[in-house]
């Protein structure tokens, strides 16, 4: 699942006649870093999300060179946000676990890798989920940290917004059974709706990258 229903609000004006996840970096739009990380899987399909400017949001998100053709999932009448979104296209994925991208995360990681780690975990503890973490957020600016139990590759906890911390990258494997209670009509947040279940629960996974 490739988000890209953002608003791309804080890149304004850029995004006002394109959505941010198409916006070119180096010449190439951000969405495709994405599409190529999946190249290295074997993904069946691939569903990405669209709220703003959708028509032609749609029909770039198609043109890009993807591994499987790009189903869109529309929000085009109302913006589910980040966990209503994957509810609203859970159906598409047959009731089996997906990967988890926000068009915007550029990284080089092996997919392969994560999905490996998350089928162990699974097998261990049951998570429902596994995020790709960077063990230190880059830059100066302050993110969320994900606290984490190294032992047992658990998520145990959020932290404050520091500098320098270890940082959820935008990636993550995610079982349907994290999607169940959540109505696809209805906006909802990943962090409050899915993530927090989880964590409160043992049941999600981290797979920690030395960025």
């Amino acid at each position: 699942m490739v988000m890209a229903a953002g608003l791309g609000t804080r890149l304004r004006p850029f995004t006002e006649k394109t959505s941010k996840p198409l916006l070119p970096l180096m010449g190439v739009p951000m969405a495709q870093y994405a599409l190529d990380l999946l190249k290295r899987t074997s993904v069946e399909k691939i569903v990405a999300n669209v709220h703003h400017l959708p028509t032609a949001s749609s029909s770039a998100l198609r043109f890009l060179d993807s591994p499987a053709p790009v189903e869109i999932s529309d929000e085009s009448s109302l913006l589910l946000g980040s966990a209503g979104g994957l509810a609203r296209a859970a159906p598409a994925f047959g009731g089996k676990p997906f990967f988890l991208l926000n068009a915007d995360t550029i990284c080089n990681i092996h997919l392969s890798d994560l999905a490996k780690h998350h089928l162990l975990l699974k097998h261990q503890f049951s998570v429902k989920l596994t995020l790709l973490l960077f063990s230190k957020a880059p830059g100066n600016g302050s993110y969320t940290e994900i606290q984490v139990d190294y032992r047992r590759s658990l998520v145990r906890g959020l932290g404050e917004k520091r500098v320098g911390r270890t940082l959820y990258a935008g990636i993550a494997v995610i079982e349907p059974s994290c999607l169940t209670d959540l109505d696809p009509s209805v906006p909802s947040d990943f962090t409050k709706a899915i993530l927090e279940p989880a964590i409160r629960t043992g049941r999600a996974g981290a797979y920690l990258v030395d960025n």
